[in-house]
């Protein structure tokens, strides 16, 4: 026990030490304590702003094709393309047998000319048979001793030339104009057997060849013109676009103005019926733009547009069934709960159509 003192002495002694060192002098300020940091909670004010969307969709630029076949159905007797030949506006690119046809529009060509030849030596003869039956009229009538009922069977003579005259005029016009319309349907029928380019270009590909059947209005033959490009790139509906506040290309250059070329019902139900990829085109309007076939663009199509809409923050609206609403801020800094109107949507706001205005501070929250 007597050798526990010393050392519980020596104890007290450091522990008293270790305080007194520890302890501020006089000559030390004490640290001021700050007051806790106030955080405001997450809010937006609604203001009032351009508002719309906008979708962007790759695309490249492709040339024009041009579809050709032939409106009638019959056998191939031409082709004057292959794959990669050139082709001129106006050139024959294939042909129908017409052979038949062909030697129908001679003869009627032919016919056409002689009958032309002859009625105008007829009525040249019949006018020069009036004219002489007109001249000896008024010299009987210059002959005073000559009995009226002569002159009067004259003057029929010549009522009868003028009216066979004029009744042979009808007949050739009549049978000339017959053999014309004639003419024009064999005529009708080669063009219909001819299929003729309609712009410069290439031959991408050809499904046609000599001796084989062609179908009426099936596709044989598939031109890339040369001075038309167009954007393709994938489908977008057809609504959304032709409804949209604006549709344009953007290159590395800036903007170019483009027009949207929808399906005709005949080929929508074509590639659907065949299981083909739908794409979007577009018309390139710029003839300087610098855009090339095979060039990568993107489309971008605006909808929604508002010039001055009052949008808050997309985390600011709630929803509860068919109901949506906000989280008010009062002036006393309460939150209560306000039924809103939601209009447009985008990914970052949304258009408060009723329930708030300009200036109105709504918790965002997560």
């Amino acid at each position: 026990m007597r050798k526990l003192i010393p050392l519980l002495t020596a104890f007290m002694l450091l522990v008293s030490v270790f305080f007194t060192a520890c302890s501020p002098s006089e000559s030390e300020e004490i640290p001021e304590l700050l007051e806790p940091a106030v955080v405001d909670i997450d809010t937006a004010t609604g203001k009032n702003q351009e508002l719309y969307n906008i979708a962007s969709y790759e695309g490249i630029v492709e040339p024009e094709i041009t579809e050709y076949s032939f409106t009638t159905s019959g056998m191939i007797a031409e082709i004057n393309v292959s794959i990669g030949s050139s082709v001129k506006e106006g050139d024959v690119i294939a042909q129908l047998d017409v052979s038949a046809a062909q030697s129908m529009v001679n003869s009627l060509e032919k016919s056409i000319t002689n009958a032309a030849q002859v009625n105008a030596l007829t009525n040249k003869q019949t006018e020069c048979d009036i004219e002489i039956a007109e001249t000896e009229l008024l010299q009987l009538k210059a002959n005073e001793e000559l009995d009226q009922i002569e002159i009067e069977l004259k003057e029929v003579k010549i009522e009868g030339l003028r009216n066979s005259y004029n009744a042979a005029i009808k007949m050739q016009q009549m049978s000339m104009e017959q053999n014309r319309k004639q003419l024009n349907m064999y005529q009708e029928m080669i063009d219909n057997c001819t299929i003729k380019a309609t712009g410069d270009g290439t031959v991408v590909f050809c499904a046609a060849g000599i001796g084989s059947w062609a179908q009426a209005n099936v596709t044989m033959i598939w031109v890339a013109e040369d001075t038309t490009s167009m954007i393709s790139c994938e489908s977008i509906k057809t609504d959304l676009v032709e409804n949209a506040y604006d549709v344009y290309a953007m290159t590395g250059n800036g903007r170019v103005e483009v027009t949207y070329v929808p399906y005709d019902r005949a080929t929508y139900l074509s590639l659907v019926a065949t299981n083909q990829t739908l794409k979007s085109n577009f018309i390139i309007n710029d003839d300087q733009s610098d855009l090339k076939n095979g060039m990568s663009v993107f489309i971008y199509v605006v909808s929604d547009y508002v010039q001055k809409a009052l949008t808050v923050p997309i985390n600011a609206v709630k929803t509860e069934g068919a109901e949506s609403f906000v989280y008010l801020i009062t002036e006393e800094g309460t939150q209560m709960r306000k039924t809103v109107k939601v209009g447009i949507k985008t990914t970052s706001v949304a258009q408060i159509i009723e329930g708030l205005k300009e200036g109105d501070i709504v918790y965002v929250g997560n």
